[in-house]
């Protein structure tokens, strides 16, 4: 992987190279091993949630004494709540440190809710897209294997 790491960087900087001096054709080549980089990650992303969990969930069972596990439990929970609360505070000091008192215009609302309802008439196109071709490969793979068996949509078949 580190090989095939380091050939890509050096594939990417050269096309990003000569594409500038007026030769795109590496450009355009890359461009066609896009698919197999795309099922390379969504593979590589399938195996590492099962290895976290399994690595949770075997730690857990070596800790053996259900006391022991709740105070891990309690402990992580206050961490990560200590955590969030602190991340919280500082995004509230820093942003009424660089944007005091600022107040959308009525301009400024229009502008968004233009973008809004542009971004959701471009969400509904795409979901009425049907994949094809190399996409349709692509997407056969997911990143995340517990969400797509989450997010399962019936065709022929009733879900209950």
């Amino acid at each position: 992987m580190g090989i095939a790491l380091a050939a890509g960087l050096i594939l990417g900087l050269v096309a990003a190279g000569l594409a500038g001096l007026g030769h795109p054709e590496l450009v355009t080549a890359a461009q066609h091993l896009r698919p197999i980089g795309t099922l390379f990650l969504n593979l590589l992303s399938m195996v590492v949630i099962p290895l976290v969990a399994t690595a949770l969930f075997a730690g857990i069972a070596r800790l053996g004494n259900l006391r022991r596990v709740s105070r891990l439990v309690v402990r992580t929970l206050a961490f990560f709540w200590g955590t969030a609360l602190i991340a919280i505070i500082i995004g509230f000091l820093v942003g009424s440190i660089v944007l005091p008192d600022q107040v959308v215009s009525a301009e400024g609302q229009a502008a968004l809710r233009a973008a809004a309802q542009a971004d959701s008439a471009f969400i509904q196109k795409a979901a009425e897209d049907i994949p094809s071709g190399a996409r349709f490969i692509v997407e056969l793979i997911p990143s995340n294997p517990v969400k797509a068996a989450s997010t399962v949509t019936c065709c022929r078949w009733s879900c209950s």
